[in-house]
């Protein structure tokens, strides 16, 4: 009998054991690809701009904020007849937001900047080169774990325009000799395009 009452007393004051912390949740980031479309007025001539980009982001601060790399080409289209233009440009975009539907949906706003490279398919033109900011909406679904897919749409403004310096050039649809750049877009454009990728780290549930 003494021996159980001691064996009930070492049992009650025996430390209760501490469970371990849960694991903190795996941060996610996505890696992914994009389509690119743009509209703006260029020497009283509408342009567009198709294209694609690559993209990866990661996912901060309890999922509110979100930075982006984007590496990306575009073709110009409704510039003067024959001259093919292609643009290349490299940055990235902040954004601020929140997940919602359980985490299958993330809705917020971004500030981007990037570089860009216009090459003018003439020879005897110089390389262009700018910088743009931009302003868009992000929506973004999330499901089957692993798969994210949406649509970024907004305003960009070149700083300055993109432009190309020619040393001897002959601009249609009147051919004449100009010394002056040549443009081919207005600064600011409005711009959109999907987005399409694959989630790591922590999966959606």
């Amino acid at each position: 009998m003494y021996t159980a009452v001691v064996a009930l007393l070492l049992a009650s004051a025996a430390p209760a054991e501490v469970g371990e912390p849960a694991p903190a949740a795996e941060t996610r980031w996505f890696l992914g690809i994009g389509g690119r479309n743009a509209v703006g007025l260029a020497a009283q001539r509408a342009t567009t701009d198709f294209g694609a980009d690559v993209l990866g982001g990661v996912w901060l601060l309890h999922e509110h904020l979100l930075p982006i790399v984007d590496v990306g080409w575009s073709s110009v289209f409704g510039t003067a007849p024959g001259y093919g233009i292609d643009t290349f440009r490299a940055g990235g975009e902040l954004a601020a937001g929140t997940a919602l539907v359980h985490d299958r949906l993330w809705v917020g706003g971004s500030l981007g900047l990037a570089a860009q490279l216009g090459w003018l398919h003439v020879a005897d033109y110089s390389l262009g080169w700018s910088s743009m900011v931009s302003a868009s909406v992000l929506v973004l679904g999330r499901f089957a774990r692993h798969v994210v897919l949406g649509v970024e749409v907004g305003p960009a403004y070149s700083i300055p325009a993109l432009s190309f310096s020619p040393q001897l050039v002959t601009i249609p649809p009147q051919p004449f000799v100009s010394e002056q750049p040549y443009s081919i877009f207005n600064s600011v454009r409005l711009w959109g395009g999907l987005r399409l990728g694959w989630i790591f780290g922590n999966p959606i549930p």
